[in-house]
């Protein structure tokens, strides 16, 4: 594939830089921060992708994909997750650990929630992993606190090298019965697929089921990402939000140096009433 001419790349280049400044004045989305910006970019799809950032909410299979270790964070509007990957050549098992905060609603409805995640995963084969997710979770609102854990199963297969399958079953712990109805926790199945053209394009493709492992009201989430050169990547998405009646579209850049990565995306409601909304991630493997 050609290269970009300089004077598109040092454009493409200068636009990044604005927008992740716009990104810290501009944020008007509801808290997310269940994906990596990488993630939010292609429209939330890569369960099947290797993601160090994805491991905590994704798929935890895919920790047995990534090289050494890698501290990372994530920003959106009031919610931020700090997490780190280690699978490195004198450890036993590949583990990541994370803590998401998150606040939604204001005044008497505001809702704090704030999640321990540890992930531990190993292959089955040559060519499939398994993973596991334990989250504790505590939610603080109107004056009361609870607390809760469950547990997330993910699943990865790779048959050739640059295509991989995965499925993700998320909360498969039966739920606490004594929690109010808005907060118990539901569970859900995710499906996905990953193509890799000649290392310089990724194409994503995922389905999520809605609550209650409904597939009738399914997310279906299509993601494009590419080289633009050595270092700059270029990403699109598209959702399908059938379960929330709505339809998203997705933009996104992002800047992987060796020593570390920083990634931008914005999400732009086409359908329905969901915000508009700005991630930022920051990756450091060491």
């Amino acid at each position: 594939m050609q290269r970009p001419c300089w004077q598109f790349q040092h454009s493409v280049f200068l636009s990044f830089l604005v927008a992740f400044q716009l990104s810290f004045f501009c944020l008007s989305a509801q808290a997310q921060t269940s994906t990596s910006a990488t993630s939010a970019a292609t429209a939330g799809a890569g369960r099947a992708s290797v993601e160090a950032t994805d491991v905590h909410s994704l798929n935890p299979a895919i920790l047995v994909h990534l090289k050494d270790r890698d501290l990372h964070t994530a920003y959106t509007k009031d919610s931020y997750v700090v997490g780190i990957t280690d699978n490195s050549k004198d450890i036993l098992t590949p583990a990541a650990l994370s803590f998401d905060h998150s606040k939604s609603g204001e005044g008497y409805l505001e809702r704090t929630n704030e999640d321990l995640s540890l992930s531990l995963a190993g292959f089955m084969s040559e060519r499939s992993a398994i993973g596991l997710t334990g989250h504790q979770i505590e939610t603080k609102t109107r004056g009361l606190n609870f607390r809760q854990t469950n547990m997330d199963v993910g699943f990865t297969w790779i048959p050739w090298l640059n295509v991989g399958f995965a499925a993700v079953f998320y909360n498969t712990l039966k739920t606490n019965q004594d929690l109010p109805t808005d907060l118990q926790l539901q569970p859900s199945i995710g499906l996905g697929g990953n193509f890799i053209y000649r290392d310089v394009m990724r194409f994503r493709l995922d389905v999520v089921s809605d609550q209650n492992d409904n597939f009738g009201g399914r997310s279906l989430l299509l993601g494009y990402e590419s080289y633009l050169n050595r270092y700059i990547l270029f990403r699109l998405g598209v959702g399908d939000l059938k379960g929330q009646d709505a339809q998203i579209g997705t933009i996104g850049f992002g800047l992987d140096l060796p020593r570390f990565r920083l990634n931008y995306a914005f999400q732009s409601t086409i359908k329905g009433d969901l915000e508009n909304r700005h991630s930022v991630d920051l990756g450091i493997p060491f």
